[in-house]
């Protein structure tokens, strides 16, 4: 059978026009969107009006809404007087694969953009094509199928090869080639964007199968895996409603429980070293891949509360780095700018709060930007915005920025690629 059963849905066109097929009954009317012809789907459309009405359905009435009433006397002189429900098998089953090769295009069109993520959305693709596969009888189509399957996992596997740890998001991986076993400082003004970007990594790792440990001493867990919830379905808190209340509580339970994602939250004021015990406690149980801390300014630093800030600061900073090295996993730090430093300007070093020796600790600084954030009134918060992060202490000839979208309404981030 051809890939576009066109004969079928001109046949079936006209058994359901002339009625005289046997055994077709009009209650088992195929879905317009079934058809891959678009006159013989119009056709059906007219159709379901004519019947919705109480109208007689006929060649004259349905040409009438058509316009095309060529078509329609083709079919009903060409209708084969056999059991309808062969053309209607036919016609499903064309769906199916055109369906199949539509997934199968759409994944290779995914695999091949560099700045697509490919940890978020092979997965889904994948398995909506195994689905398929699994209903497709049609053996060269299957062979299609399996071909362009395997095509796809040699790509990913090549595509994804990293000096380190994935950041979860592919577009990020492609400028930093991965995260190193060692300490990074990711820093940015209040409300840039800093937990935002962990909670969306933290969600790509674990579904790349990382164990991520979570130190959050802001925001309560339900808070965060609310926040992850609303980032998976792309809506703000304020775009909850009935409709899509049941799949947010489904994707927040999904986070909440998901066995890779280490939970931890104290509150403020904890001491560096019960963080650092936790987290040795649970690599102990399970090797830990990667370790967000959210955020600096909530530990309770060592040292006596006389001495310097800046140098318990670093008394802190030094305890993580050691803990990357001795765990062999890169520990992500979030901390805050000076509110006075780089209105508007590009962040620099100098501008992170009680810097101390955390350049120095630091193998790797991150530093959040967007230009959004200092105009009034901000820009709409439904529109995407230009966003960089600023790599301004590397160990490697990485990019001096990342290019990023953000979307502030579901506090989500995108490629900014422009290639």
């Amino acid at each position: 059978m051809s890939l576009y059963p066109t004969d079928a849905e001109r046949h079936y066109l006209g058994a359901v026009l002339t009625q005289s097929a046997g055994g077709f009954a009009p209650d088992r009317l195929l879905s317009p969107s079934q058809f891959y012809q678009a006159e013989i789907a119009d056709a059906l459309r007219a159709i379901e009006t004519l019947r919705s009405q109480g109208r007689p359905v006929n060649e004259i009435s349905v040409g009438d809404l058509t316009g095309n009433r060529d078509i329609l006397r083709e079919c009903c002189e060409s209708v084969y007087h056999t059991d309808s429900d062969s053309y209607a098998f036919q016609i499903i089953e064309g769906r199916t694969r055109r369906a199949a090769i539509e997934k199968a295009n759409e994944i290779i069109r995914v695999a091949r953009d560099d700045a697509a993520d490919l940890s978020r959305e092979l997965p889904t693709l994948a398995s909506d094509l195994a689905a398929l596969r699994r209903t497709d009888k049609a053996d060269d189509v299957a062979g299609a199928i399996e071909a362009t399957s395997q095509a796809l996992y040699d790509f990913a596997e090549d595509h994804s090869r990293l000096l380190g740890r994935t950041t979860g998001l592919a577009f990020v991986d492609h400028y930093t080639a991965g995260l190193r076993s060692d300490l990074y400082v990711v820093a940015g003004r209040p409300g840039m964007g800093k937990s935002a970007l962990a909670l969306e990594c933290i969600d790509g790792q674990t579904r790349a199968g990382l164990h991520v440990f979570n130190a959050t001493l802001e925001m309560s867990i339900g808070a965060q895996a609310s926040r992850m919830a609303l980032q998976r379905m792309e809506i703000s808190k304020e775009q909850l409603s009935i409709l899509n209340r049941d799949a947010f509580l489904d994707h927040m339970a999904a986070v909440r429980d998901n066995p890779n994602i280490t939970w931890y939250s104290s509150g403020r004021g904890l001491a560096i070293d019960d963080i650092v015990g936790a987290i040795l406690d649970a690599h102990r149980e399970r090797p830990i891949d990667c370790v967000w801390i959210d955020h600096l300014g909530f530990i309770q630093h060592p040292g006596q509360r006389g001495e310097n800030i800046a140098y318990r600061i670093g008394l802190t900073t030094k305890r993580l780095a050691a803990l990357a090295h001795k765990i062999d996993a890169p520990v992500m730090l979030l901390c805050q700018l000076n509110r006075a430093g780089g209105d508007g300007d590009a962040p620099q070093l100098t501008h992170l709060r009680d810097s101390g020796e955390i350049e120095q600790d630091a193998r790797w600084v991150w530093m959040l930007h967007w230009d959004g954030y200092y105009e009034t009134p901000r820009p709409a918060a439904h529109i995407k915005q230009p966003f960089k992060i600023f790599q301004r202490k590397t160990q490697d000839s990485s990019a001096d920025y990342i290019p990023l979208k953000w979307l502030q309404q579901c506090a989500r981030f995108y490629s900014g690629d422009s290639r």
